[in-house]
């Protein structure tokens, strides 16, 4: 695939550093790393981890993409510790984190840059998912967490720019000064929920997070995952990020929300001849049960990154009060944020 401007490797630190996390992706890598080199905003850097692969990525990435910087792990350390891997490296003012099964489309970062330029208090935005088998078909655009049962509600519907609940750690854009005041991601969570548990920590330090329509990727659905890998992440994280970030007043009304899922779930894998399933649903109730005073030390530690006042995270979650209109979209309609009257960062 030809370029008109290949990227080259500077010395001169960049305004962007892409993340890109792999693990055993190389057929997945060119798409992404060619869609990268095509982009309209030039001045950024591509960071490759390699979680371990044994599929020829990195001796094939020296080949062909001698602009990427790599760096090696021995063995998969997860996505969290993978990316916190990279922003220790880095020292762009952007810091973007891209899954390696994804291309973006050319004017991806810019819309992502522009927006953080003209929205000083937001620490973070994420822009629209298309499919990437079926690149007219929208499979995520505004992410929502529901205040009571610490779901994510999946929001496929067309919206504006707005503030949102998240951000989708497949595609999204960070704000450099937030990471050092906020820190890196949890590891505890290997994948899944990282970048929400973040996203938390920003809105309860007064940060907001934006949805940019114009940031388009498009997204191999379930591309580097398995089904049973997913029901054991999302089981477990989903309880972890609540007893980490939610108000203890919300604490209470969650546990039921979530006792309530678990029996519906079981109950479902019993009637549909899935009891591995149950299985791993048990296996990851276990787990925070027996983290469980770890979690309660990083929740600690976190909001003590935070200096006073401290937001509600329940009660600042911008959708909290829309609901899922049961087509992929929220009710009501989504507000246009208008633009900052200062600059003041919390």
């Amino acid at each position: 695939m030809r370029h008109p401007a290949p990227l080259q490797p500077s010395t001169a630190t960049p305004a962007v550093s892409v993340v890109v996390v792999t693990w055993n992706g190389w057929h997945f890598l060119p798409g992404c790393l060619d869609a990268l080199a095509a982009q309209s905003f030039r001045d950024f850097e591509v960071v490759l981890v390699d979680n371990g692969s044994v599929d020829g990525s990195v001796e094939q990435v020296r080949q062909r993409y001698s602009w990427v910087r790599l760096i090696e792990n021995r063995e998969n350390l997860g996505f969290a510790v993978a990316n916190n891997q990279a922003l220790e490296h880095c020292r762009s003012r952007f810091i973007a984190l891209l899954n390696n099964d994804t291309r973006v489309d050319p004017g991806w970062l810019a819309a992502l840059v522009d927006a953080l330029e003209r929205h000083p208090n937001a620490a973070g935005a994420s822009g629209t998912i298309v499919s990437l088998d079926e690149p007219t078909r929208v499979i995520f655009t505004t992410p929502k967490v529901d205040p009571r049962s610490a779901r994510a509600i999946w929001v496929e519907q067309p919206a504006p720019l707005c503030r949102v609940d998240g951000l989708s750690g497949s595609c999204a854009l960070l704000r450099r000064a937030v990471i050092d005041r906020l820190g890196l991601f949890d590891p505890a969570y290997w994948a899944y929920f990282e970048e929400t548990d973040w996203c938390a920590r920003a809105l309860i330090a007064g940060w907001d997070l934006l949805y940019v329509p114009e940031a388009v990727v498009a997204h191999k659905e379930r591309g580097s995952t398995t089904a049973d890998f997913l029901l054991y992440q999302i089981t477990r994280n989903r309880l972890r990020f609540a007893l980490k970030n939610f108000d203890r007043s919300a604490l209470p009304r969650f546990a039921l929300h979530y006792a309530y899922d678990l029996a519906r779930t079981l109950a479902r894998h019993l009637r549909d001849g899935r009891p591995r399933d149950n299985l791993l649903v048990a296996r990851a109730v276990a787990w925070n049960l027996r983290h469980l005073p770890a979690t309660l030390a990083a929740r600690r530690r976190d909001l003590a990154r935070i200096p006073p006042p401290r937001r509600s995270y329940n009660r600042s979650l911008p959708l909290r009060d829309r609901s899922s209109d049961g087509c992929g979209g929220l009710r009501p309609p989504l507000a246009l944020v208008p633009s900052p009257p200062r600059s003041t960062e919390p």
